[in-house]
């Protein structure tokens, strides 16, 4: 497990691991709040074409589990402990 301080962040941790030839898959895990910053669409979009990115160049397969949220609430919803919607 490799922990990150932004979403920003993921693409090149992840592909520091795939490049590392000492994993069979990444597991990317994050979240975005869209919050009161004008560039939310921006990161989102950087972060999953890195994502992508990576994956491609290194051969090793992705799977993108960033998510997009409004609001903390909305964010916390998705948790396992309020129902994991996700699940």
């Amino acid at each position: 497990m490799v922990r990150v301080p932004g979403a920003w962040e993921i693409p090149a941790a992840a592909r520091t691991l795939a490049n590392q030839g000492k994993v069979d898959a990444v597991v990317t895990l994050g979240c975005l709040l869209r919050g009161e910053t004008a560039h939310y669409e921006a990161i989102y979009n950087e972060v999953a074409r890195g994502i992508g990115q990576s994956q491609q160049e290194t051969g090793i397969p992705h799977s993108f589990g960033v998510l997009t949220c409004e609001t903390l609430e909305q964010a916390l919803n998705r948790r396992h402990q309020a129902g994991n919607k996700g699940i």
